[in-house]
């Protein structure tokens, strides 16, 4: 195959890919509720593991994979929740969802770097369950 008939073939798929690959766009109630839900799961199972690190339960190895794990999943409910638009009536919660986002994912990215250290545990234990406490509110006022 040709250099040009390459090329086409890229853009052709190209062209094609994007509108599938589910970025943007207008977010409903529904939708933002099930990436809150995300959210609330992976801040109540950040805080199991902090628990776990802060009990001398944990290995690091598992700790450090599955914090970086979580992380990468609140990661991306943030980028979708970021990339999408809202109607007015739901642009503040959207927006409340993407910064617990990242204050999850922050938390999350302690543990990773210090899965042993416990008293660094023990402070992301509570800030996720406080976390996760907000979450479940902000999903309540949907």
């Amino acid at each position: 195959m040709n250099t040009a008939r390459l090329g086409a073939a890229a853009a052709c798929l190209l062209a094609l890919a994007l509108p599938a690959s589910g970025c943007g766009g207008d977010i409903r109630a529904d939708e933002l509720s099930r990436s809150i839900d995300t959210l609330i799961s992976s801040a109540a199972e950040g805080s199991l593991l902090a628990k776990g690190v802060a009990e001398d339960r944990t290995k690091t190895t598992f700790t450090r994979v599955r914090a970086t794990e979580l992380s990468e999943d609140v990661d991306h409910e943030a980028e979708k929740l970021n990339d999408a638009t809202a109607d007015p009536d739901l642009a503040d919660e959207k927006r409340a969802a993407v910064a617990l986002a990242g204050q999850i994912s922050s938390a999350l990215g302690d543990l990773q770097v210090a899965p042993t250290d416990e008293a660094t545990a023990i402070g992301v234990e509570h800030s996720l369950s406080r976390l996760k406490s907000r979450a479940e509110s902000l999903s309540e006022s949907l």
